[in-house]
């Protein structure tokens, strides 16, 4: 064995940066790319849960809003406690700035 390791260094050699450059192109090629995608999709999940998140904000600020607003109160007092009626133009604002603030806009 240690005859065939003196005779065959250079060759045994050549074989492991064969293998180390194999592997090298190997994690460059398909794995780092696949790690980019998995990142890449847990972005745009947590993006879009934010977003989801901004939604549901934005809609129950508005409702309190317009719940509290003196045009609710004056002309549309069955509305103001129903829960679910808001002005678009509140909910839009809030939306945006929740937006603003979790970094996606």
């Amino acid at each position: 064995m240690k005859q065939f390791l003196k005779d065959n260094w250079f060759k045994i050699g050549i074989l492991i940066m064969g293998l180390i450059i194999t592997y090298s192109l190997f994690y460059v090629l398909v794995i780092e790319p696949q790690n980019q995608e998995n990142k890449k999709l847990y972005e745009d999940t947590q993006n879009s849960f934010k977003k989801s998140l901004c939604v549901s904000e934005a809609e129950q600020s508005a409702i309190e809003q317009y719940a509290n607003s003196d045009y609710c109160k004056r002309y549309a007092p069955e509305k103001c406690k129903d829960g679910k009626t808001y002005l678009i133009v509140n909910y839009d604002s809030y939306y945006e700035r929740c937006l603003q603030r979790e970094g996606l806009k």
